[in-house]
């Protein structure tokens, strides 16, 4: 075992001995040991540890849509006989999305339209006959019965004529339905269908979106929805080109109270910044501010940590201008760097420059230009 194996097993073990679990205890300053030569002063650049004050996190993940997104479905049954659009492409408000066989919607409108027109004759008929007892009945000529009855046709042939104008709407509506169009200005996002297929009512063609806004759709389980409120911020990170990953500043525009009765999971929709990088059908994570935290959370470039099987620390320098090597919890990982969740205090003056040469005990020299750690 090296010497600086050695020393950072004893950092550890008094750690652990002191609990040192939360981020309210030091590390207790020095190590024991035997007596040894004097290191050099080591030149280091440092940054100030300040305590966050965005509270602690909570993370769901979900992905990204447009505000605006709709599933167009069909609303006819039959053949689909064209696919007027490519997934990809840009589409006008009424714009043909795709066609479905309307040869028996032009039947049921050729039948609606004939009984309609027997039953417009039907009512001529039924009025003439109605005037003519009329004028029987005035010179009292017909009895009150055959007059009823003609009231009574007419009246039933203007009902018919009512329901036959009724099946022609219906059925001209449902020969319009063999058309699909867009209904509103966007871009497709994917075509769900192919022609040949059949389709029946509810079934889905295709995906539109329209407009720029974007949101995040996260999935936030039952005990963490309570901590969700509509206007907190929230930070979504995506995976991008290359893996790398792009952070997105939001913010939330709706709690859906109702829980999946599956996942006993609930939909938080959060309103992004815009940014042309994003797309909509992206992953990621959702980042929740969700109360005031004791310890400073600072994201630290990932080669500052020292690592040994699973502990992890950094070197800090203290008050007497000696560098210790601290244990520290780590968080999620962004880009190159790490969160550090605990095992830092605030003041005390984080390492960034290269630590591979460093020791813990060794004296350092503060280099002129110190940042605050955020």
């Amino acid at each position: 075992m090296n010497r600086t194996d050695l020393r950072f097993g004893l950092a550890a073990a008094l750690v652990l001995a002191l609990n040192t679990a939360g981020c309210s205890h030091k590390a207790q300053e020095g190590t024991a040991g035997a007596a040894r030569a004097p290191l050099p002063a080591a030149r280091v650049e440092v940054r100030t540890v300040k305590a966050a004050t965005d509270g602690g996190a909570l993370q769901a993940i979900g992905r990204v849509k447009n505000v605006r997104e709709s599933t167009i479905t069909a609303r006819a049954m039959g053949k689909v006989v064209s696919v007027a659009v490519k997934s990809g492409g840009t589409v006008k408000a009424g714009q043909l999305l795709a066609k479905i066989d309307d040869g028996d919607a032009q039947g049921r409108v050729g039948q609606a339209r004939g009984a309609l027109a027997q039953a417009e004759a039907a009512r001529v008929i039924a009025k003439q006959n109605l005037d003519r007892f009329e004028k029987l009945r005035d010179s009292d000529s017909a009895s009150d019965a055959k007059y009823q009855k003609a009231v009574f046709d007419y009246q039933s042939a203007v009902g018919a004529v009512a329901q036959g104008s009724g099946a022609v709407r219906t059925a001209e509506a449902y020969l319009r339905e063999t058309t699909i169009v867009a209904p509103f200005d966007g871009r497709v996002v994917d075509t769900l269908v192919e022609v040949g297929e059949s389709a029946a009512p509810g079934q889905p063609i295709a995906r539109i979106e329209g407009g720029a806004d974007m949101e995040f759709e996260a999935t936030v389980g039952a005990a963490e929805i309570g901590s969700i409120a509509t206007g907190q911020p929230a930070t979504v990170v995506v995976d991008g080109p290359a893996g790398q990953p792009i952070e997105i500043a939001g913010k939330v525009t709706e709690v859906v109270p109702a829980q999946d009765v599956m996942t006993h999971t609930s939909a938080v929709r959060i309103g992004l910044v815009a940014d042309e990088r994003i797309r909509s059908g992206m992953f990621g994570r959702a980042r929740f501010a969700v109360g005031v935290k004791s310890c400073p959370s600072v994201f630290v470039p990932a080669d500052l940590v020292q690592r040994r099987g699973q502990l992890s620390a950094l070197f800090v320098v203290d008050t007497t201008s000696t560098l210790r090597l601290r244990l520290v919890t780590e968080g999620t990982a962004r880009g190159s760097e790490v969160e550090i969740l605990s095992g830092l205090v605030e003041g005390e003056h984080l390492v960034v420059s290269d630590v591979k040469a460093l020791h813990d005990g060794q004296p350092a020299e503060l280099a002129p230009a110190a940042k605050d750690a955020k």
